[in-house]
């Protein structure tokens, strides 16, 4: 029996949003995707492979579950009435429940504004970005900052909270360049803000750092998505009645976007088209982070205040059969648990928030213990972002319950760090460590590298960027399925970055011996870092790639100095 004579199975969900979906397979080739299509009133209008993971058909044992299929619903407008759906095998017959009645959609009169249109229109057609009036080196530019998260201390480890720290890292450049204003509410102040700036002669962009199903649509003023991203596809479907959770839709309307990394450039042109206007851009972090910091191994001590407390495993057993002791009580903490701590020795630093499962924090706890269960000179940091120990705390006691005795030293820091405390925990650390996942840039990682602490983390998502050989120890790892971090149903529709313990564990080891006995490479690694860095992430070189972007005329009437070419050969 061929492929194409054996029966097909599957289902039409119906419509969800603005998308259909469903399911299809061949039980005798269980192994060969089926390609399906969508009849429109008689005409094919799309086609595609039914090859999505699908949980629920693997959990009823329909195969390996990868038989999903999904459309973008969008049907012609200029005819009133259902119109007639078919979803069915490639030039076959419907499947169950794949024959539908679709009404068109209400217009949308944002998209319809007359003024609206020909602003997306500009922007989709032009080099730099149409902003009000014309833009020479006299014109006064306005950049309206915006972020859904406030910085807080109660949302440090909130979801996206790290846009917040983004933005505040981008303010001071952008002062440079223009002048900034910090808004709150861009439904109520964007347009009112634009439109008075335009009356004076000044052109005006909004900067949302969000993702887009959070960005504000429908304003007279320029918007442009800074988005953090690190899948390589883009979240396509409607959740929740809200036509934003369709990227695709908010990037129609906001016509560009800015990215931290060249991974979630490309995944945005993989879904828009090769065409569509994106950069990728990193936070400038290198001015204000490596200055006076040292090139060298670091002090044999160092000594640190935490606004919150530290957990040393130093002193303390951790037998697998005991319970869990209680979290240390907030009004007792000065007498329970310490909030200073001196390190020493080869020092290992990850800066993390816990309630981000990408960063895989057990392995680097796991890893780092195997390989120096028998030094006590080894110390390794695990910086928590956000006051909440409730979030690791019994996770790593029941971690360390379960390994041999080992003489090698664990720190947790647990509260907030000061700046001074920030840096005094740079400079004490001999390694910047990450075992995530997928990283949509990683400010911690990028801030230790600026100051010449090399990285122990995998090459994979926004680390491409930055990690190389030279300036860090490759973690390795390969790709495994996954949903995309808000999606309500976790449909496995992306991928991520499984890191190989084994590979950490002799990370750990090897740099442990750099930071020991091979000074010279060390301070090779560490130099590589900083200068990989001034490339990457200084004032000049992204004040660079945002002039060629947006058009700013920095040559004309402004000082800034001439990025490194390496930087222009690379820019997006």
């Amino acid at each position: 029996m061929s492929t194409r004579d054996a029966s097909v199975a599957g289902y039409c969900d119906g419509v969800k949003g603005d998308s259909v979906r469903g399911w299809a397979w061949r039980p005798e080739f269980p192994d060969e995707p089926v390609e399906i299509e969508m009849v429109v009133d008689g005409v094919v209008v799309a086609k595609t492979v039914a090859d999505l993971y699908r949980p629920d058909l693997r959990a009823v044992g329909i195969g390996h579950g990868r038989y999903g299929w999904r459309f973008a619903l969008e049907l012609p407008a200029g005819a009133s009435g259902p119109r007639e759906v078919i979803i069915r095998e490639r030039d076959g017959e419907p499947l169950a429940n794949g024959v539908l009645q679709v009404s068109v959609d209400p217009p949308n009169h944002d998209a319809q504004n007359a003024e609206f249109q020909a602003f997306v229109s500009s922007v989709l057609n032009s080099g730099p970005l149409a902003l009000h009036g014309v833009r020479d080196a006299e014109t006064k530019l306005n950049f309206l900052l915006y972020c859904p998260v406030p910085m807080t201390s109660h949302a440090l480890g909130a979801p996206q909270y790290s846009y917040a720290f983004v933005m505040k890292a981008f303010a001071p450049l952008l002062a440079r360049l223009g002048r900034i204003h910090m808004i709150l509410d861009p439904a109520a102040e964007a347009d009112r803000l634009y439109e008075s700036l335009a009356e004076q002669g000044e052109a005006s962009v909004l900067l949302s750092f969000a993702p887009p199903h959070h960005t504000v649509l429908g304003l007279r003023c320029p918007t442009i998505p800074v988005i953090a991203w690190e899948f390589p596809t883009i979240p396509s479907r409607v959740w929740d009645g809200d036509r934003r959770h369709d990227w695709r839709f908010v990037l129609r309307q906001t016509g560009r976007a800015i990215t931290l990394s060249q991974f979630a450039a490309d995944a945005i042109r993989a879904a828009m088209g090769a065409d569509f206007p994106v950069v990728a851009v990193p936070a400038p972090v290198w001015d204000r982070t490596a200055a006076a910091l040292p090139v060298e191994a670091p002090p044999k001590a160092a000594s640190l205040s935490v606004d919150g407390f530290v957990f040393d495993t130093r002193g303390r057993s951790f037998p697998p059969a005991a319970a869990t002791p209680p979290l240390p009580d907030p009004d007792r903490r000065s007498t329970e648990m310490a909030s200073e701590t001196t390190l020493s020795g080869v020092v290992f630093t990850a800066v993390f928030s816990p309630k981000d499962g990408r960063k895989n924090w057990p392995d680097i706890v796991t890893a780092f213990v195997t390989a120096h269960r028998d030094h006590p000179d080894a110390t390794l940091v695990l910086k928590m972002v956000g006051a909440d120990a409730g979030l690791w705390w019994w996770e790593l006691h029941d971690v360390l319950g379960r390994l041999p005795a080992f003489e090698c030293r664990l720190v947790v820091l647990n509260g907030y760090l000061d700046d001074d405390a920030y840096r005094v925990l740079i400079e004490a650390s001999h390694w910047a460590v990450n075992a995530s996942r997928a990283e949509g840039l990683c400010l911690p990682l990028v801030e230790f590298m600026c100051a010449g602490r090399p990285a122990i983390a995998p090459l994979h998502t926004a680390m491409l960027d930055y990690i190389t050989p030279f300036n860090a120890l490759i973690v390795e790892s390969d790709e495994e399925y996954c949903g995309w971090p808000h999606d309500p149903l976790n449909e496995m529709t992306t991928t991520r970055r499984r890191v190989s313990w084994s590979s950490l564990i002799e990370a750990f080891s090897k740099g442990y011996q750099i930071a020991r006995d091979k000074q010279e490479l060390y301070a090779s690694l560490s130099k590589a870092s900083q200068d990989a860095m001034h490339v990457f992430c200084s004032d000049d070189a992204v004040a660079a790639r945002l002039d060629a972007f947006l058009g700013l005329n920095l040559g004309r009437g402004r000082e800034v100095i001439s990025p490194s070419p390496l930087l222009m050969s690379t820019a997006a």
